[in-house]
Parts: structure tokens; sequence; C-alpha cells
């Protein structure tokens, strides 16, 4: 479902596409692919058939968007995969106030073009605002969540509060916005304590408007987990969230994640499958699964899958992570520093994989000036102190590990919920000291 848009109304592309998925994926009717596996077509010169061919599905639906002033115009058009036959095609112009009732339209008159809805009646779910501008704002905050960056993610967080002051009764967005804040945390591009909170309150926002969002549960389930340390209410918001709505695949993506958590890797791994499953191009499900066979010991698989990875995405800078952890712990110090050095990185234990890898193959002086640098960094802006656990995990520096372990327990690093099954600690595990953190942490 790729539409095609110019100029500004790029930032509406996604948020068209995700509504028009929501109103045809109804219950009886088939499927359709996600967001996250049609964003990558919306170039002005994708082939749609060639597109379709790539996803693997039987039609196409392909349009375009332009505005000139206060009215919007959409032409899109269905084809057939196999063959390339267009099974229907309209334009709509009309006010741009008008947007939802576009995508009823549209919706409607497909679903009847591949005989899978019943008339041409409105399909359209809630869609949680009447005002387009907070609409259009949204979208653009999806825009920018996609990207996952801190510029952009602190680019979301601007459009979604400006979504919401136009609308307070927005509970997506104010689920969003939650997502976005956690995230922030979840990274280490801000202190857990000074975002999750927000993240909180916005979550409960979105609950209290409405109580039966599937996004938002997911969202509550995953400040619980990774801040809360709340393992039993992270459950129940997933298996809430996917009660709601079975498709949300970012619900069995962090349910893996809280399955792995647990040790339960094979039941990470499922979990991480089905989300996979359902948003194929999704890489963040790829990786966490290159995580999970890190934890598991299985390094091998893990490198094979995070190179993967990077061959159809240079940019997954999870699985760059990842692949470079495995490295580590293999003893493939030089590759691990190469891979570090081909682009910055800003992901849990980021920070700590130069001076690790230095100080795992005895060049212990550049290990420490590395270590010098990122504690000077850090007087700067936030860094986990996990991270510097790991550098002097690197070090066989036993006290100041077991310091910045306690420090991450109190700044609620996020890769502290891993802390029992990281083998860089493996080390520690003789010490008395380890069983009481290990215990601390809950996991």
């Amino acid at each position: 479902m790729p539409f095609r848009v110019s100029g500004e109304l790029r930032r509406l592309r996604s948020l068209m596409a995700e509504s028009l998925i929501s109103h045809l994926s109804q219950p009886g009717r088939q499927a359709i692919s996600p967001l996250s596996s049609v964003r990558r077509y919306g170039a002005l010169d994708q082939d749609p058939i060639a597109a379709g061919r790539e996803l693997g599905v039987d039609t196409v639906l392909d349009g375009s968007l332009q505005r000139s002033g206060n009215r919007l115009r959409v032409a899109a058009r269905l084809l057939r995969v196999a063959d390339g036959q267009q099974l229907w095609a309209q334009s709509f112009d009309q006010d741009f106030t008008t947007i939802f009732d576009v995508q009823d339209t549209i919706a409607a008159r497909v679903a009847q073009a591949i005989s899978v809805g019943q008339g041409v009646g409105s399909t359209r779910g809630t869609p949680y605002t009447q005002d387009s501008e907070a609409y259009a704002l949204y979208a653009s905050g999806q825009f920018a969540w996609a990207r996952q960056t801190e510029p952009s993610l602190l680019q979301a967080i601007g459009f979604f509060e400006q979504a919401i002051a136009r609308d307070p009764n927005y509970a997506l967005a104010y689920a969003s916005l939650a997502d976005t804040y956690a995230l922030l945390g979840v990274f280490g591009m801000r202190a857990p304590r000074e975002v999750f909170p927000k993240a909180r309150s916005a979550v409960e926002k979105a609950l209290s408007i409405d109580p039966d969002l599937a996004a938002a549960h997911s969202a509550l389930g995953h400040i619980k987990m990774m801040y809360e340390h709340d393992w039993d209410g992270a459950a129940r918001e997933y298996a809430r969230a996917l009660q709601i709505d079975p498709s949300l695949a970012v619900a069995y993506h962090r349910r893996g994640l809280l399955y792995a958590i647990q040790g339960d890797i094979e039941h990470a791994l499922q979990a991480n499958a089905r989300a996979q499953q359902l948003e194929p191009l999704w890489l963040a499900p790829k990786g966490a699964a290159g995580n999970f066979l890190y934890l598991a010991g299985r390094y091998d698989e893990s490198i094979q899958l995070c190179e993967k990875i990077l061959a159809l995405d240079e940019g997954a800078d999870n699985a760059r992570s990842f692949l470079i952890r495995n490295l580590l712990v293999k003893g493939d110090y030089e590759r691990a520093l190469a891979e570090y050095d081909r682009r910055p990185l800003q992901m849990p234990g980021s920070n700590a994989h130069r001076a690790q890898a230095l100080a795992l193959s005895g060049q212990r002086a550049a290990a420490l000036a590395e270590l010098d640098r990122v504690l000077k960094f850090s007087k700067e802006r936030y860094v986990p102190a996990y991270d510097i656990a790991l550098i002097y995990a690197a070090l066989a520096d036993t006290e100041n590990t077991f310091l910045w372990l306690d420090r991450a327990v109190e700044d609620r690093s996020t890769l502290m919920v891993f802390l029992a099954r990281d083998p860089m600690f493996d080390a520690f595990h003789s010490d008395p000291r380890w069983n009481a953190l290990v215990q601390r942490v809950g996991a």
C-alpha cells in the first residue's frame, strides 16, 4: 500500500497508509501488509508491481497525494501483482478537512474491488481525532519516530504534543508520545528517570481516554518492563494489548524481550518470530533475535543474523551493537573496533564498545584513555552507568565494576534487565555481591 507524495504531504504518507491498512484489516478479510513493510516503497519512482512481488502480495494499492491550499487531491489505483492489471482506480479532489471521508471511500472501494467486504459503506474504525490538523501532526510524529535517532525522536515528541494541543482527547497521540519518551530512555539518549515518568503520565492519559487502546497497553507494558521492573504487570499489559489487537507486532516483540529477561530464550525467539511474520520488513525484531541468541551463548548464530540484517540496512544500529558484543565475546577485537568505527552508535551499551575492545585485546593504556573520555562525556550528557560498568569489567577492575553496577541499579540503566545473562560479567558471578545485585534487579 505505497502512497507516493511530494513536498509537505510527505508527512501524511505514513498515516494515510496506516489508516487505510486499519480500515481494510477487519475480521474475515484478507491479510494486509503492515505499515513498516510498505514504508520503504514511498519513493516517487517506485514500481508498485515490483514492490508487490517483493512483499509477496496479490494486489497493491498505489496512490499519490497533492495539496493546494485547503484542497486535497488523492489518486489511487488497485493493481493485481500477477499480471499488472488495474482492478480499480479513482481520484478524489475535496477539502483537506474531509481526509477521513476520503479514506473511508478508498477503503470501501478497494474492499469491493478485491471482494473482501460487503457493500460500499464506511469501513472506518475509530480515527481517534476528527481534527485534520491534529491528524497531520500525528502523521509527522510517526514519520519522525520511525527513524529512531535522537533528533528524530525529539522531533516526534514535538509533533505529538502539537497534535495533543489541537485535540486533547487524541488517545493515540498520547500513546505514541509515551512510546517516544520510553525509547529515549531505552536507547540511553536521556536518563531513564527523566523520561520514563513522562512516558507513564502520557500512557495513563491515553488509557483514561480509551481503556481499550492496544497501543497504549503495549506502551505501558514497555514502561513496566524496562523501567519499573514489574514483570508480571508487563506480561498482563502485553496480553491485554494482544487480546484487543492480535496483529500488533510491537506487543509480540516486547513480549519476546520479557521472555528473554526471564531467561526463557526459546519463547523469546518464538514471540519475536511472530512479530517478524506480522511485519516482515521491520528490522527491530530481527535485531532483538540477535540479542536473544547472544544471551543464550549462541554467538555464531547471532553473528550470522546480525550480518544479514546489516546487509539489508547498514543503518540498523541495534544489529551492529549486538554484532560488536558477539565479536567481543568471541575475541575478535580488531573486527569489533572496525564495526564500531563504521558509524556513530547511540544504543544501549555502545558507549563501552571501544574501551572494551581495547581492554580485552591487552591495550590497557588506550582503554584507560577511552574510559577517561567516556567519564568526561558523562559530565556533559547522560551516559548509562551500565556502560561504564562494562568498561571496568573488561579492565578486570572488580571494585569499580560493582560500584558502577550499583549506580546502574539506581539510575535504571535499561540493560540492567539483562544483567544476570550478560556474558561480559561472567567473571564476577563468584563474588558474594553478585547474587544480591541480581536480586535487587529482580530478573
